[in-house]
């Protein structure tokens, strides 16, 4: 089943209202009635991290928050993965420096993702490696 991770509040009945019958985990590290925020866009990344195997960047300007997704996801030992986009979008600009300075493995499918991370699972821990680990 699915996994949402919510950056604000849990408004249970909006959501039940919205999808009845939706299986699946709604996950929040805020509590009732707390407004969004960027800081609490920051826990949600975080939250992410904590939850995931690594974090896949398809595309990052320079000044989004998918730097502190990857500083979140390198403090726990999770696998950093990009994919690479057109050099001359902007929009593409982060994905590729990951890529440039090997802060994130290159992927370009979903079998590389799988394979990436199955790599990065079976492999033993070097927490002193530098790289997309």
């Amino acid at each position: 089943p699915p996994i949402a991770v919510y950056a604000t509040a849990l408004d249970l009945r909006a959501c039940e209202r919205r999808e009845p019958n939706l299986p699946g985990l709604l996950v929040s590290d805020a509590p009732p009635d707390t407004p969004s925020s960027r800081h609490r866009s920051l826990a949600r990344q975080d939250l992410l991290c904590y939850l995931s195997a690594g974090i896949v960047v398809v595309e990052a300007h320079f000044h989004s928050t998918t730097f502190a997704a990857v500083y979140y996801a390198r403090r726990r030992g999770r696998l950093v993965m990009a994919v690479p986009g057109p050099i001359t979008s902007s929009a593409t600009a982060a994905t590729h420096h990951l890529i440039r300075n090997h802060d994130a493995t290159l992927v370009d499918s979903a079998d590389a993702v799988s394979a990436s991370l199955l790599a990065a699972m079976t492999a033993p821990s070097d927490p002193s490696a530098g790289g997309a680990r």
